[in-house]
């Protein structure tokens, strides 16, 4: 608990404020038992009946770092303290309960804002405490917080120069990510035709037999060895140990081939004729 510091320059859209501000709408919503509306707000500074203020400090690591700071009165603390159940008296200083309590509470939040900020920057760990003033530099942004009711608070969410420098999606996220879908069509027809004229040797299945090592020894010509499939079963046809098609034994032209009835990556069955 300590005195309020003259307000920050306006911040800048930041994905840690975003995400924030949907996990303070979700969490207050899903506590306090309404729903919550929690948006960005023209003032600077927090509207309180007294000058002292609360700051819980935000650690950031992996997929985004650096520190920021969410900045509350100390009435407004006070309400979040006693779940809004009781008159408010901005005289009463917070007990070491209270302070928990507080600090629980936006340990959820921060929980629930790593989990927005992951699909665009990986895996981000948001560490929420009670903390003295900032003594870094940074830019923040008033949130105003209010239900269908009357109850209503103002977050000012400050957050660091290092912490808004470093809001580029991570390597990691963006592997994840979808390319393009003009790069990809530019990109896999100039790709594949490099592959066109690449030999290929497929290999037709008509079934497996596992045998001991002394049933293979005991081969000898005229041996018959029964496979797992029956006649009318389709056999498969390989690309190296990859399956890529099903199909029944025809004769072309005098030559094994294999009329293709099953594609297992599509849904439709071909009716394709391929000579091995």
């Amino acid at each position: 608990m300590t005195t309020a510091t003259a307000a920050a320059p306006a911040l800048a859209p930041h994905p840690l404020a975003e995400a924030i501000r949907k996990a303070v709408a979700d969490t207050f919503s899903r506590k306090f038992g309404s729903s919550w509306n929690v948006a960005i707000t023209a003032q600077e500074n927090l509207s309180s009946a007294d000058t002292t203020q609360v700051f819980v400090g935000i650690a950031a690591s992996g997929g985004l770092q650096g520190p920021a700071a969410i900045r509350i009165s100390h009435l407004d603390a006070i309400k979040l303290a006693r779940n809004f159940n009781e008159e408010q008296d901005a005289s009463s200083a917070l007990s070491d309960e209270q302070k928990k309590t507080i600090e629980i509470f936006w340990q959820e939040v921060s929980a629930a804002a790593s989990v927005i900020l992951e699909p665009e920057f990986g895996k981000v760990v948001l560490q929420a405490n009670l903390v003295d003033p900032p003594n870094w530099q940074g830019a923040g942004i008033a949130l105003g917080a209010s239900d269908s009711g009357s109850r209503a608070l103002t977050l000012y969410l400050q957050i660091s120069d290092e912490l808004a420098k470093n809001a580029s999606p991570s390597a990691e996220a963006a592997i994840d990510q979808p390319a393009d879908a003009n790069t990809k069509a530019a990109t896999i027809p100039e790709n594949l035709d490099l592959l066109m004229g690449v030999d290929l040797s497929l290999t037709l299945r008509f079934g497996t037999r596992t045998l001991t090592l002394r049933e293979i020894l005991d081969l000898n010509s005229g041996s018959v060895v029964e496979l797992d499939r029956q006649v009318q079963e389709p056999a498969d046809l390989l690309l190296g140990d990859k399956l890529i098609a099903r199909g029944e034994v025809v004769i072309v032209d005098g030559n094994y081939g294999l009329r293709i009835t099953e594609l297992p990556d599509q849904t439709q069955p071909a009716a394709k004729r391929v000579n091995v």
